[in-house]
């Protein structure tokens, strides 16, 4: 999940709590956090009780971009056996072209650092090759497609008409829709 205070992470950790004590689902999930700074990987390092504030910088996924992350999201990572894995901004591209090629996905940087803690950690081999693993992607990369530039080429200027459109697909991407 990206994480960036980490109430998110939190809040789908307590929807399956939830769903378990109803007997709705049998097993609960690890909860990964996707940190551009990596508060709670380092609150789980150091066996902290509160995650602390840690150094900070810029990165490209800036709306998660927190130097601080919650207890409550510690204690979810604490409760499920999960992680908090510190993602780059170099990995963060990479999964952005990944998913890009892969499956057709233009995801915005900060969405994209669950994909990049998931492949940093298979890179690791620290995950199981046969679990079932979610990978929650939140904003599109349109949102801001300036955050990718380094690798993006320059998205075409469409006009405001379909037709318009549909020739700026084609004559772009090579969509023919007959």
């Amino acid at each position: 999940m990206p994480s960036a205070y980490s109430d998110g992470l939190f809040g789908i950790w307590k929807g399956w709590t939830e769903l378990e004590k109803l007997g709705l689902v049998k097993t609960l999930p690890r909860m990964i956090a996707a940190e551009p700074f990596g508060p709670l990987a380092h609150a789980l390092a150091e066996n902290l009780e509160v995650p602390e504030r840690v150094p900070s910088g810029t990165s490209v996924a800036f709306s998660i971009a927190s130097p601080f992350g919650t207890y409550q999201g510690l204690t979810a990572l604490k409760a499920s056996g999960g992680a908090g894995v510190q993602v780059t901004d170099e990995g963060i591209f990479e999964g952005q072209r990944a998913l890009a090629r892969e499956e057709g996905i233009f995801a915005e940087p900060s969405s994209v650092t669950s994909l990049t803690a998931v492949m940093q950690l298979a890179a690791q081999r620290k995950l199981d090759p046969d679990q079932v693993i979610v990978i929650v992607l939140t904003s599109s990369g349109l949102k801001d497609p300036g955050a990718s530039r380094a690798w993006l080429p320059p998205v075409p200027t469409a006009p405001a008409d379909f037709d318009g459109v549909l020739t700026v697909l084609r004559d772009s991407y090579g969509l023919a829709l007959e």
